[in-house]
């Protein structure tokens, strides 16, 4: 399935990287539909959103109804794989987000910076010939994960890939000639790692990708650990960069927990992922076992319940958010299921119903609905409650 940051925040994948011309931004420029032009004006309705920003509430419906309602709706044009379509209502919601004036709350990230001088694909191939000569000595799992890193194209990022579009190129640079040096040096550079990182775990033969984050508050060993699976469509950026401006991050920070979010649909077959995970995750951060919590939006909501059906003792506690599936779960395990009462895409009657069900078989299945709430919107406020079940 083709990566997309955009995309995960609608449920939906499209096989195409580049569908037409329309006109974005408060300057009316054209630009091609990528999912980096996509990406960058929902990242400021995002930020707008998570600043207060509301549509106007009508005699009907309060603003944050209105606004979720406009938001999802946008989701099923993209379920008519009408890309510009889609585009033209982002941009029309984000103005009407920004009818005071105000500026565009866009992530810099996501802006074209000021161009500086890379060594691209020459440091590529120059750090490649040092890995190559790794010795035994180099920790496997960590030699692995900077090779796929160097794979990426910092220097001339495709607009179809989130990973490396997000990447900062001088930044990125610097790390990588950091990293093998410490690799060099017998050492994995990303233990104990804090921050912001991509990079991959070992699978047997296949890599599994991840976004990571260990806060400045958590200790050097015994953090709780947090997974957190993105929605259909998406990648492992969903959660980081837009749900509230990377929300989950703030929290992870708050609660001295290491976060880390894989790309779902590696987890979506067996629960072998999952341990495969689990083990590469403990060879850089000597994670408590006991305090291992699952989140998951949509399609990772999904995957999330699964997980709790085939790996309860590997679990202290779980949340589903606008997405829910029914297995005979261990009775020890908490599970909270949250659902916006607006929800059209993952029908909230339907979550509701099998989440009492669940309780009903005799589950710690506790049902939260959110007023006034839709599909994709809700995470932030989601993830309060399910942090709060964790660690407060």
């Amino acid at each position: 399935m083709i990566q997309s940051l955009i995309l995960a925040a609608f449920g939906f994948c499209s096989p195409y990287s580049t569908f037409a011309q329309v006109e974005l931004g408060i300057d009316k420029t054209p630009r091609p539909v990528t999912r980096r032009s996509l990406a960058e004006v929902v990242q400021d309705i995002d930020a707008a959103f998570t600043a207060g920003r509301r549509l106007p509430a009508t005699e009907h419906r309060s603003a944050l109804a209105e606004t979720n309602l406009a938001f999802d709706a946008i989701t099923k044009t993209f379920f008519s794989l009408n890309l510009v379509e889609a585009m033209n209502e982002l941009v029309t919601m984000r103005a009407a987000l920004l009818s005071d004036g105000a500026g565009p709350f866009q992530s810099t990230r996501l802006e074209g910076k000021p161009p500086v001088k890379l060594e691209g694909g020459g440091l590529r191939a120059q750090l490649l010939e040092r890995w190559k000569a790794l010795g035994e000595g180099a920790p496997a799992g960590a030699a692995r994960a900077f090779r796929s890193r160097l794979k990426l194209s910092w220097e001339a990022p495709s607009p179809a890939i989130s990973n490396e579009f997000l990447i900062d190129p001088a930044t990125y640079e610097a790390s990588l000639r950091r990293e093998i040096d410490v690799l060099e040096s017998g050492a994995s550079p990303y233990a104990l790692r804090r921050g912001d990182h991509w990079r991959t775990f070992a699978h047997g033969r296949r890599n599994l990708g991840a976004r990571v984050y260990l806060s400045d508050s958590a200790p050097e060993s015994g953090m709780p650990l947090v997974v957190a699976f993105h929605g259909a469509g998406g990648d492992e950026n969903f959660l980081f960069e837009i749900a509230g401006q990377g929300h989950i991050k703030t929290l992870a920070e708050r609660n001295g927990a290491l976060v880390v979010a894989p790309f779902t649909i590696d987890f979506m077959s067996s629960k072998k992922a999952f341990e495969s995970l689990l083990t590469g995750i403990k060879h850089d951060f000597d994670f408590d076992e006991k305090q291992v919590f699952v989140v998951g939006h949509s399609m990772g909501a999904m995957a999330t319940a699964k997980l709790c059906h085939e790996a309860p003792e590997r679990l202290a506690g779980a949340a589903c958010i606008a997405g829910f599936s029914f297995y005979d779960f261990d009775e020890s395990l908490p599970i909270r299921v949250i659902a916006g009462e607006l929800d059209a895409i993952v029908p909230f009657a339907g979550v509701k119903a099998t989440a009492e069900r669940a309780a009903k078989a005799g589950s710690q299945v506790r049902f939260t609905p959110m007023k006034d709430q839709g599909h994709t919107l809700l995470l932030p406020e989601a993830l309060d409650i399910a942090f709060g079940d964790w660690f407060e």
